[in-house]
């Protein structure tokens, strides 16, 4: 397949970062049956994050493959941008990037402004040196236990107590109150299920004695001839056999 470029043009999102002259082509792709077939060819563009030293700042923008082998080659986006010709930046972006630069080189006291996509750089963390000079609390059970000489002298009888251990002597002495609460609890809970257990027992007795009570009632009035039950029995076992 034979490949023929037409034109290329600059699109909005390569103003946005660094394609170094990479951006969107369209032409006609021929095949060897000479059929011409219109086609475009996108690059290859990712979005990084780019560190510029002089600038202290952490620059995320899109870029393509081939920018980022030259600024890898020249060492870094500062040097990229100023030994690098527009031509080839060819982005509004890096026009403003490289003008910041300059201006931060030429005066290093002028403020940055605001760049879309960047961050400050983070502040590190202390050294080890620092973290020798601090000194360690200790309660007053310890103070005096399995110290080194430098901790010893340093160590002051009158100093204060701390305020977080009143407020810790609070809350030991609110749980112990709770766990006696909860034993209480678990008491009045015992003794409420048992007194309901013991007045279901005893419905359940006094409702079956009331239905042993109706029964034996009913047997004694199938017994007697003239009562209301006997009578109706009698009369369906009279229409019954009629039929």
């Amino acid at each position: 397949m034979l490949a023929f470029l037409a034109r290329t043009f600059a699109s909005k999102k390569s103003q946005k970062g660094l394609y170094h002259a990479k951006d969107i082509r369209t032409g006609y792709s021929y095949t060897f049956s000479h059929k011409a077939t219109k086609r475009t060819w996108k690059p290859n563009v990712h979005t990084k994050k780019l560190w510029s030293t002089t600038l202290n700042r952490m620059l995320e923008l899109p870029v393509t493959i081939e920018a980022l082998r030259v600024i890898r080659k020249k060492g870094g986006v500062d040097n990229y941008l100023l030994n690098t010709e527009p031509q080839q930046v060819r982005s509004k972006f890096g026009d403003l990037l490289r003008s910041y630069i300059e201006k931060k080189k030429e005066d290093p006291s002028w403020p940055v402004p605001y760049i879309p996509g960047t961050r400050k750089a983070r502040k590190t963390l202390r050294s080890k040196e620092e973290y020798k000079n601090t000194v360690i609390w200790r309660p007053l059970e310890l103070r005096n236990k399995d110290m080194s000489m430098e901790m010893f002298n340093r160590y002051d009888p009158n100093a204060p107590i701390r305020p977080d251990y009143f407020k810790e002597k609070n809350i030991k002495e609110k749980l112990a109150q709770s766990e006696i609460s909860k034993t209480t609890m678990k008491e009045k809970k015992f003794e409420y299920l048992s007194g309901n257990l013991l007045k279901d027992i005893t419905d359940g007795i006094s409702k079956q004695l009331e239905l042993d009570a109706i029964s034996n009632n009913r047997e004694d009035k199938l017994k007697d001839p003239k009562s209301r039950e006997n009578k109706f029995l009698k009369r369906f076992k009279a229409k019954t056999s009629g039929k």
